[in-house]
């Protein structure tokens, strides 16, 4: 399941992106550099703490498997 995020580029445009697809993160004053398994990297306004932070879906996924397995 693709866990998608919305965040706001350095134009203050909005990008969806997909966790999954991260490679890697670098802070970049006060926003993050995202770079994707492809390559391209994306400078959004968030702290990598925000984009880390997990969703209400993620939330509620892991409490259902959680539970399935107790």
């Amino acid at each position: 399941m693709a866990t998608q995020k919305q965040f706001l580029d350095v134009a203050q445009s909005e990008l969806e992106i997909d966790l999954g697809e991260i490679s890697f993160m670098r802070r970049n004053g006060k926003g993050t550099d995202i770079t994707l398994n492809t390559g391209q990297t994306l400078t959004v306004r968030e702290s990598p703490k925000v984009i880390c932070k997990p969703t209400a879906a993620i939330t509620l996924l892991v409490h259902q498997v959680s539970r399935r397995s107790g």
